[in-house]
């Protein structure tokens, strides 16, 4: 006896056209989710890195950065990333023990606003005066507040992302109505969104980290 033969059918070419589409689209949602997360992971690490730094800061000199860098210096800062420019130079002075922050790749550090100074402001590793930030793994600039200035709204509020400027504020704990970091310090990212959120929603914190 003969056997039958035939072939695909048009709607079962089209069913398994269908399901390798809807495998192939799980894959890359499952790529892309992993490597959102990897970033936020690799963020973390980079504020706790920077806040185990503040601290080696704080026993050097007896206080943490300022907020605002014209508390060091009277120079050419533009006003805009302030905080996170602050920490840069106070976290690369080589003095008392300093630098007191290593181990950032250096894509890690930019100029995002093109400020520059004449002296520096601290005597910093860093062999020109520009007044470089901190980015995350979007390349944001952290945003940083020493906590004598959580109650001024405008001191070190105004900081440039990617998606555009935003004017950003300490953060307080909607629990206690205490600001977190209420002695120290606040460091945050705008995360994977790159909108800020002043520490909450998709942002990365200090205080949660």
């Amino acid at each position: 006896m003969k056997r039958s033969k035939h072939g695909f059918t048009l709607l079962e070419m089209l069913v398994v056209i269908s399901i390798i589409a809807i495998l192939s689209g799980l894959v890359v949602t499952g790529m892309t989710t992993a490597k959102a997360k990897a970033k936020v992971q690799v963020t973390k690490a980079l504020i706790s890195k920077i806040a185990a730094a503040l601290e080696s800061y704080y026993a050097a000199y007896g206080d943490y950065p300022p907020t605002d860098l014209s508390d060091l210096y009277l120079g050419a800062s533009n006003g805009v990333n302030n905080g996170i420019e602050s920490v840069v130079a106070c976290l690369s002075d080589q003095n008392k023990g300093g630098p007191f922050l290593s181990g950032i790749p250096e894509n890690k550090y930019t100029n995002k606003d093109g400020d520059s100074c004449s002296p520096p402001p601290t005597n910093w590793w860093f062999g020109d005066g520009q007044l470089r930030e901190i980015v995350d793994e979007w390349n944001n600039p952290l945003v940083y507040f020493h906590s004598r200035d959580y109650d001024n709204p405008f001191k070190g509020s105004n900081y440039s992302f990617n998606i555009s400027g935003a004017a950003v504020a300490p953060q307080r704990n909607p629990n206690t109505a205490a600001f977190y970091g209420a002695t120290t310090f606040q460091i945050w990212s705008a995360g994977m969104d790159e909108k800020n959120d002043n520490g909450t929603g998709n942002d990365v914190n200090s205080w949660n980290n």
